[in-house]
């Protein structure tokens, strides 16, 4: 029997979903001159009908559009801040963070009888309900937001692939019916048991980590953990996988037909503890993708027929996507899929299962299959990547059996016996502890987390489209070259996707809620920020600030100025200093305050290796093809605070120019208007005349921004920082009509996001990030 008869023709049937679906018509012409090569090239095999792949795309562009309609639909319902009545269905529940999360299923609202409102999330204090209930109740919408930066996180995308459509906080419930689902109920209080059993038996750290890693429970995990194992590129062990479902179904299945049970015997109780073990985790996206080809494997045992990866893979995929095709967009999906297409395409494409007496080199060479596939994800999503990943999961994925197996006994053992889950779960705590201890090491290591930014779209695309030519091409050819050779392909294929892009100017006005950053990169490359700094967005410099740099491949910052030390303008730096990002040199005005936060801030600055400036006025700092002027807080000149006495500075470069004001009020204002004016200092008054670029002062309040120095300045273009409905009314008419009066085009972080300023052909495009949304 031929081992793969189409090659994966489920396969091709998805990619005629996902195009048909998130595709452009560029994308079908060039899929579809691939497919047709493709048929050409497997001489020897069944070739994948064009007409099935049409049939499929059609399919999936229909079903994307039909889903999309409903979503919007449900999505028009929901006004954040708006309360309403809600009926649903508890289907599943977690404990996370003190507090209970429910997913409730069939929902509909009560007041407009609207149905088919899929999943919402419900947050609450206390449990309410059993699993399987339907709930009667009240409570705020919170809604799904957009990123508001390159980099950020996308939450509405995240929960719109798990089919969720918005979450209710501040609940009460009114009422509860339904009789409570046992088997839900039941498999919800032994993860709670098992959890407190680990966190008995290790201790709250490894504890953690091995109820994350057997049970799904990844809120029992300590803050920092999965940071330490993205770093040594080992975190995919902390979510339930193909890896858990593969080991504890065919282990079990193996176990029944080594005692003499036939196929079936041996396949149902297989099927059954596979299926517990996934409703018990969570049944995430990719623990759907591995149950999904458990059962395809196992139906294909009992029933005497081979078992193809690939279709197997592609069903599932294409189960999945049936149901919810925005489950496509998802990390988790993408990751789970491109690690198996790693092993059953190019692994087994190049015959590594052939050959017992290299199965050492075959682990390895499986490793970096599965690092082809998905190093770009991992690029993608995250915009860094771990250098040394390969050798730390050789050390640790062997000890992956041994960890599930008495994880999951010793936890079981727990539930009625303490002695006997302390002696099975000692190995773990080693196990755990050594694998913390190479992560830790690693994390010393140079160059362990390598910022590569965020693959273009097109170059994503190209990579994995000569990736699978270049597979095909040396297997149809029956080209026998050493596996080294081969390799070395594809690591010249990794290079070409994560080579640096090259540098020019660019401005960004990030979007820090109620605060201040501004990232500016020269013509010739080199990188500048001003401020960094939130009162309204909880820890800004992780969240916001630092994945945007990622994000943008930026691995240093050159020179970092800061204008004064408000925590609206120094709260993310603070946290990027603290993260060991790399920054040159750390700027303030000579007249600053040097308040309890300055000593703090200059204080862990010096801590982190970082270098510290004084600018005193008419300075000029240089920074590549670029000129940095000081213009206030002018020189023997006294203020009356610290917004008073920002510094403020003037960029050029190329004939464009920009003014960066910090919180500069009224009183400052005047006096730097009557210093440019008469030209003291030395300083030329043409040099401030006509500028491209205004960032308005203390985000556009009535107490700055007065009418003379904008007139003065005339900017072309005026961007205002401010949180969206901020207390203090930012940004004022007063200020925005004196920007406008100069002549000023005015845009807004709270309205558009990330503001970017780019030069073309000449003139300035400025471009919003929401409105590419």
């Amino acid at each position: 029997m031929n081992k793969r008869p189409c090659l994966g023709m489920a396969l091709f049937m998805l990619l005629g979903i996902c195009i048909g679906a998130y595709g452009r018509l560029w994308q079908l012409v060039v899929a579809t001159v691939l497919l047709l090569a493709v048929r050409s090239m497997l001489k020897g095999r069944r070739k994948p009908p064009v007409v099935l792949f049409v049939l499929f795309l059609i399919l999936g562009w229909w079903c994307y559009t039909e889903n999309l309609k409903a979503v919007e639909k449900i999505e028009q319902h929901g006004i954040e801040g708006r309360e309403i009545l809600v009926r649903g269905t508890l289907e599943k529940k977690e404990y996370r963070n003190q507090q209970y999360i429910y997913q409730l299923s069939s929902c509909r609202l009560m007041e407009e009888e609207q149905k088919d409102l899929r999943t919402i999330l419900v947050y609450s204090d206390a449990d309410l309900a059993s699993i399987g209930q339907i709930l009667l109740l009240d409570g705020t919408i919170q809604l799904w937001k957009n990123p508001v930066n390159e980099g950020n996180f996308d939450e509405k995308t995240f929960y719109r692939a798990r089919g969720i459509s918005f979450a209710l906080r501040d609940i009460r419930v009114r009422r509860v019916e339904g009789r409570k689902s046992t088997f839900g109920e039941t498999l919800f209080l032994w993860k709670c048991r098992l959890e407190e059993v680990y966190r008995q038996q290790l201790g709250e750290l490894e504890g953690g980590i091995l109820a994350a890693l057997t049970v799904g429970a990844s809120g029992s995990l300590e803050p920092g953990i999965k940071q330490l194992y993205q770093v040594g590129g080992i975190s995919h062990i902390l979510a339930i996988s193909g890896l858990h479902i593969s080991f504890i179904g065919m282990s079990l299945y193996q176990l029944l037909r080594k005692l003499q049970r036939n196929f079936l015997e041996a396949a149902l109780p297989a099927a059954v503890v596979v299926y517990c073990f996934a409703q018990m985790a969570g049944m995430g996206n990719s623990v759907q993708r591995a149950v999904t080809m458990f059962f395809l494997l196992l139906g294909g045992k009992v029933l005497g027929r081979s078992y193809d990866l690939l279709n197997g893979l592609g069903v599932a995929a294409l189960l999945m996507l049936w149901t919810n095709p925005f489950v496509f967009l998802d990390a988790g999906f993408q990751f789970s899929f491109g690690a198996v297409l790693g092993i059953g395409f190019l692994a087994e494409e190049n015959g590594i299962a052939e050959k017992k007496r290299e199965q050492k080199f075959s682990l390895l060479f499986s490793c970096v299959c599965i690092q082809f596939v998905t190093l770009p994800m991992v690029a993608w999503h995250y915009f860094e990547i771990p250098l040394y990943a390969i050798p730390v999961n050789l050390l640790v994925l062997p000890c992956m059996g041994v960890l599930l197996a008495l994880g999951l006994i010793g936890g079981c053992v727990g539930l009625v016996w303490s002695w006997g889950a302390r002696l099975l779960l000692f190995p773990c705590k080693i196990l755990l502890g050594i694998s913390i201890w190479i992560c830790e090491l690693v994390e010393k290591l140079p160059g362990a987390m390598v910022i590569v930014g965020k693959p273009p779209g097109l170059r994503m695309f190209f990579y994995y489209a000569l990736l699978i030519a270049l597979v095909w091409y040396l297997n149809a050819r029956k080209i026998e070259r050493s596996r080294v050779k081969k390799l070395s392909v594809g690591v010249g294929l990794l290079f070409l996707l994560l080579a640096p892009r090259k540098g020019g100017f660019e401005l960004n006005v990030l979007d820090v809620g109620q605060g201040d950053g501004c990232f500016l990169q020269t013509k010739s490359g080199s990188t500048l920020f001003v401020d960094g700094g939130s009162t309204d967005v909880t820890k800004v410099g992780q969240y916001r600030i630092l994945p945007f740099l990622k994000a943008k491949g930026v691995r240093k910052i050159d020179l970092w100025m800061v204008s004064h030390t408000d925590k609206d303008h120094i709260s993310g730096l603070q946290e990027i200093l603290e993260s060991g990002y790399q920054i040159g040199l750390l700027v303030f005005a000579k007249g600053i305050f040097e308040d309890q936060a300055y000593m703090e801030l200059t204080s862990l600055a010096t801590s982190k290796g970082v270098s510290i400036f004084h600018m005193e006025q008419g300075e000029v700092l240089r920074l590549g093809s670029a000129s940095i002027t000081m213009l206030s807080p002018l020189s023997g000149k006294r203020y009356a605070d610290k917004n008073s006495a920002s510094l403020v500075v003037l960029y050029e470069e190329d004939g464009f120019s920009g003014v960066f004001t910090g919180d500069m009020d009224e009183e400052a204002e005047k006096k730097l208007f009557l210093e440019l004016q008469t030209g003291r200092g030395g300083f030329q008054r043409d040099r401030v005349t006509q500028i491209d670029f205004y960032k308005a002062a203390h985000h556009g309040s009535a107490y700055s921004n007065t009418k003379e120095l904008l007139t003065l300045f005339s900017p072309k273009i005026s961007v205002v920082s401010c949180g969206r409905k901020n207390r203090y009314g930012h940004p004022s008419k007063k200020a925005v009509e004196h920007m406008r009066h100069a002549g000023s085009t005015v845009f807004y972080t709270m309205e558009g996001g990330r503001i970017k300023l780019t030069r073309k052909e000449g003139g300035i495009q400025v471009q919003s990030y929401l409105s590419r949304k």
